[in-house]
């Protein structure tokens, strides 16, 4: 018998029908059902146990992968922009760090320091030239409000010596 030719009632089921009917149909359609049903039973466990953590390992990478690759391509705009402002900004940088900028200059202090020294009676035997450290203006503040405060304190403690000394001068 064919499934073509099984005629289920509705309203008169019963197992035993079902059975009947079920061991009417040829063992060789049986078997193809069931072959087709395992394989598709086979393979759903087989893609959810081995291939699917192995998908989604690689759906995160690729993810991870295309995160990354917009913020490579961020980071080179902000990186071009920069380049931009120090190539901008470095002929102001070259004009105002340099010290001297002519020869004439340096010849100029050299003058003003002999005058100078000529005034106050000294003499210049040598100038040398030593390493250039960076002054910035958070640290000459800092600086001045140290000495500031060791004045404070050294002039909190004077008076009291002044006074113990002037005592034994007059002794």
């Amino acid at each position: 018998m064919d499934l073509k030719n099984i005629n289920i009632d509705m309203k008169n089921i019963n197992i035993e029908s079902i059975k009947a009917k079920i061991q009417s149909i040829d063992k060789k359609i049986l078997i193809k059902f069931g072959i087709g049903i395992g394989s598709v039973i086979v393979f759903l466990i087989i893609y959810y146990t081995i291939l699917s953590p192995i998908v989604d390992k690689k759906r995160a990478q690729l993810n991870d992968m295309q995160k990354k690759q917009t913020e490579i391509n961020e980071m080179n705009k902000v990186i071009s922009s920069s380049k931009a402002k120090i190539k901008k900004l470095t002929p102001q940088y070259e004009n105002f760090s340099t010290l001297f900028h002519s020869k004439a200059e340096v010849e100029g202090l050299y003058e003003t320091l002999s005058q100078f020294a000529g005034m106050n009676n000294l003499i210049i035997s040598k100038i040398e030239k030593g390493k250039p450290t960076a002054v910035s203006k958070v640290a000459a503040m800092a600086s001045t409000e140290k000495k500031r405060k060791r004045k404070r304190e050294s002039k909190k403690l004077i008076p009291q010596k002044s006074k113990i000394l002037r005592i034994i001068e007059y002794l």
